[in-house]
């Protein structure tokens, strides 16, 4: 009997206990969106006073996990290389400034700084699908597989974005025009994902980046507006020219400024 009245008693005193815990959850959250809030007024303020404006909208995108991923960049600055991308033997040449490129036919292929340049004298022409669907047969088979990738046709010209969990690598992409199955141009990254090289993890706000580009002593003068800010993948090396074997994609926050600045920052 005794015993009975006491296992109630104990139900309802931690039925008091958790409303307790869940109140003073809810509390410390409603305190936190408040605190959030007001830091981005703060933010918007100040964005303003510097002559950026952008739609509020933008902040309200929330923190990803995301993780860092492996790449190899399949590239190679040697004449067995060159004659496999251009399909036939090669001849090494070096101009009075030191630059070294393969040539065979009427094609010439340098390979420098991590990424390669095909040249002819082979006029290009607009693109198709099909155009699509053999740049896609041509480099698989030379180990670059191109069918987890977005890409864009613009007249003689097919524009290549590796990506990464869905996400796209930003900058490093390949741009491509093809002849007869096989590239007549060619700019760009051969690059393949490999391996994921952390655990995932949640991205920084938002707020934080947008904060990193208040700081950046790049970034135009004047009035400008924040047209679009979008989360991806990036080598961030700090130079264009690094050239690399191995790279680890970190996740990166892009900022477009009126359409057409781009800015990069660490998503981490």
């Amino acid at each position: 009997m005794y015993w009975y009245k006491a296992k109630n008693i104990l139900i309802i005193l931690f039925a008091v206990i958790n409303i307790l815990l869940l109140s003073l959850l809810a509390s410390s959250h409603i305190s936190a969106e408040k605190d959030a809030k007001k830091l981005q007024d703060s933010l918007v303020a100040v964005m303003e006073t510097n002559g950026i404006s952008a739609d509020k909208s933008i902040f309200s995108a929330q923190p990803r996990k995301m993780q860092s991923f492996n790449v190899e960049n399949m590239a190679d600055d040697s004449i067995s290389f060159a004659a496999a991308f251009i399909g036939g033997e090669c001849s090494e040449e070096t101009d009075e400034n030191g630059v070294k490129s393969y040539v065979c036919g009427d094609k010439r292929l340098y390979a420098a700084n991590g990424r390669i340049s095909l040249v002819s004298a082979v006029s290009e022409r607009a693109q198709t699908e099909d155009d699509v669907k053999a740049a896609k047969t041509f480099f698989d088979s030379i180990g670059v597989p191109l069918e987890n990738t977005d890409y864009q046709i613009a007249d003689t010209k097919i524009f290549f974005t590796y990506l990464i969990n869905g996400d796209p690598l930003f900058i490093n992409g390949l741009t491509v025009s093809m002849g007869d199955g096989a590239p007549v141009s060619c700019e760009g990254y051969l690059l393949k994902i490999l391996d994921s090289a952390s655990e995932p993890s949640k991205t920084r706000t938002v707020s934080d980046v947008m904060t990193d580009y208040l700081r950046d002593p790049t970034r135009p003068e004047g009035n400008v507006r924040v047209t679009d800010v979008k989360t991806g993948y990036a080598f961030l090396f700090g130079s264009p020219s690094v050239d690399f074997k191995f790279a680890e994609a970190v996740p990166t926050y892009r900022v477009t400024i009126d359409d057409k600045y781009l800015f990069y920052y660490n998503g981490r």
